[in-house]
């Protein structure tokens, strides 16, 4: 049967996971030896990205036909016949090129001599351009609302720059700063990363690592 519209109760359809945008392409044919069918990818807002067209292949003679379709971005999808069956041979996602695409982001603390300041120094590799940098974050956890809350309500201030060579290197590799102060008597241990996230929507996200307070 068709998978019908609807995101929350598709069946019979073929689910993606797209991780970015890219293009989905799908060799398939009608169930019905007299029709074509009408194929769609339904997003999570049960819209229609291919807007219902007709696919141009029927087993009444036609054969199994190729379907592509671009996706615009990383999300779930599902996609099948809209007003009946097909028959599903072959699915393949090809990821677009973006500007993610060979880079590389670490993150390391330290505690100043008082204890009372943490810097963490972010180091991003494979950099071209940083103005294809649209956003560049830290991500902080630990256990503990309280303590949760003491920790980003502290003063905490970020810097990148490439000008300086104590700052930039000949291989694309930057470095970004943050302190955060006032935590004198904080104990325990965070999990820390960073997130580049990059003009075109891709982003770069560090491995989770600890560090004990």
């Amino acid at each position: 049967g068709s998978m019908g519209t609807d995101y929350s109760a598709m069946v019979n359809a073929l689910y993606i996971d797209a991780p970015s945008k890219g293009i989905l392409k799908v060799y398939a044919r009608s169930t019905n030896t007299d029709n074509a069918r009408k194929v769609g990818l339904i997003d999570s807002n049960n819209i229609d990205l291919y807007a219902n067209e007709t696919t141009t292949f029927n087993s009444g003679g036609a054969g199994i036909g190729l379907v592509e379709i671009n996706i615009d971005a990383a999300g779930k999808y599902y996609f099948g016949g809209v007003d009946g069956g097909i028959y599903l041979y072959y699915a393949k996602f090809e990821a677009a090129t973006t500007l993610a695409d060979n880079t590389t982001a670490a993150v390391f603390a330290e505690k100043n001599t008082a204890g009372d300041t943490l810097r963490f120094v972010g180091t991003l590799t494979g950099i071209t351009d940083l103005a294809n940098i649209d956003s560049i974050e830290l991500i902080l956890e630990k256990d503990g609302v309280a303590t949760k809350k003491q920790i980003f309500l502290t003063t905490c201030y970020i810097s990148v720059t490439g000008a300086s060579q104590t700052c930039a290197e000949a291989d694309n590799t930057y470095y970004v700063v943050y302190r955060i102060t006032g935590i004198s008597g904080l104990t325990g241990t965070i999990s820390k990363q960073l997130k580049v996230t990059f003009t075109d929507g891709s982003y770069t996200l560090s491995a989770a690592t600890e560090f004990d307070l």
